[in-house]
């Protein structure tokens, strides 16, 4: 995808490309649908589509925000609604800082540091340091909003269910009976996303045979926030 779209993608956030869902931010309706026509357009020459079905508009007037001021102001304001906060990060931040996090491979280390990540935006959030001694959990409960490391478990769950799902034949079916040549280094091998899948499924009790029914594939693996 990044290489077919390489040259109609926008930055970060004006254009974000998930496991297979296109996020595209423009000031106007208008300028979302042209740009949608281009990516359909690109997309279609090279044998995939876009589903008409499953687009959705999103959007937000930040217009009443002090001063024309951005999205920022809005989070750090003491007086705004923490329940407002949960949701715009849940729905804007999040899904940002775990762009792409379907296919990651994570080690102990990268999830820790996701997660302190994570707690310093939501104290942030919230108006606190750690000097206030207040514990993880709270800022969660306050804002509702569950650990980042378990929101990237889903999303490859997910992705994993949707890859299932296809035909034997498609190309993302294939790559799972590739074999790579040559000499592995010395020492451990390195955790792969099959790995994790595996450990992800056992520790839930799931088997990649439930896969084949979507719906309640998802309710399975969700987390709840």
């Amino acid at each position: 995808m990044d290489v077919l779209t390489r040259g109609i993608q926008d930055s970060v956030p004006w254009c974000m490309l998930f496991a297979d869902d296109i996020v595209i931010i423009k000031e106007t309706r208008v300028a979302v649908n042209v740009t949608l026509e281009r990516w359909r357009y690109i997309l279609e020459s090279n044998g995939l589509r876009i589903s008409r079905s499953k687009t959705e508009y999103l959007w937000c007037n930040f217009s009443n925000l002090p001063n024309g001021e951005g999205v920022d102001v809005l989070m750090a304001d003491q007086e705004g609604p923490f329940r407002v906060k949960g949701k715009l990060y849940r729905v804007a931040i999040r899904p940002a800082l775990l762009y792409g996090s379907e296919c990651w491979a994570l080690k102990k280390a990268q999830e820790c540091r996701l997660e302190v990540a994570e707690m310093r935006m939501l104290k942030w959030i919230y108006g606190r340091t750690m000097l206030d001694r207040l514990s993880n959990g709270f800022f969660r409960n306050k804002l509702r909003v569950a650990p980042i490391a378990e929101k990237v478990k889903e999303g490859q769950l997910c992705w994993f269910g949707h890859i299932r799902r296809r035909r034997i034949a498609t190309p993302v079916r294939r790559v799972e009976d590739l074999v790579v040549s040559g000499s592995r280094t010395r020492g451990r091998p390195r955790r792969t996303w099959a790995d994790l899948l595996t450990l992800d499924l056992r520790a839930l009790n799931l088997s990649a045979d439930m896969t084949s029914d979507r719906r309640s594939w998802r309710r399975r693996i969700r987390v709840a926030d």
